[in-house]
């Protein structure tokens, strides 16, 4: 009685084999690429958040700085004395409380800071500086805005571009 059940099992036919495989391999393939698509959107934003806190660091130093300005005595050049602030597009003279004049300029796509004849990079190696611009408004509260466009390259493929836009105002009433 026993032999005579194993006799009726047939197992598995060849065809039912080949569509179990198959089917496993469609799901295995789409799982496989919803992962690598997560993956990706993943890189993309932690590279587009880097850029953006690159940025957002680079203003912050600046506008620690510009905030604190003075008028100018007529020690500092390329500022009229009396202002508190002096912008070209590009660059931007100011009187810091220290009595240093300070020039903020692009230089080769990096945002560069010179006091006292001596020049530092504010942003980071990674960070491209496409554009950057300085307006100033020197009323009864002297204030600039600064305009700041960067992009990161995170391969041959992708570049995560940004911009940031603030205004800073002058804290020194005197």
């Amino acid at each position: 009685m026993i032999f005579k059940n194993v006799k009726n099992n047939q197992g598995f036919s060849l065809l039912e084999i080949i569509v179990a495989i198959s089917l496993f391999s469609v799901i295995m393939l789409s799982a496989v690429s919803i992962f690598g698509i997560s993956l990706n959107a993943q890189r993309n934003a932690v590279s587009a958040q880097n850029v953006q806190e690159s940025l957002r660091y680079s203003l912050e130093a600046m506008s620690k700085e510009i905030r604190m300005a003075e008028k100018n005595d007529g020690s500092c050049s390329g500022l009229a004395s009396g202002e508190v602030y002096s912008a070209s597009g590009v660059e931007l003279f100011f009187k810091n409380q220290s009595g240093e004049c300070v020039r903020y300029y692009l230089d080769s796509s990096r945002l560069m800071i010179s006091r006292a004849g001596n020049s530092a990079v504010i942003t980071p190696n990674d960070v491209t500086v496409n554009s950057l611009n300085f307006s100033v408004a020197n009323d009864k509260q002297p204030r600039v805005t600064i305009s700041i466009n960067a992009q990161l390259k995170i391969n041959s493929k992708a570049v995560k571009t940004i911009r940031l836009q603030t205004t800073v105002s002058s804290r020194n009433y005197k």
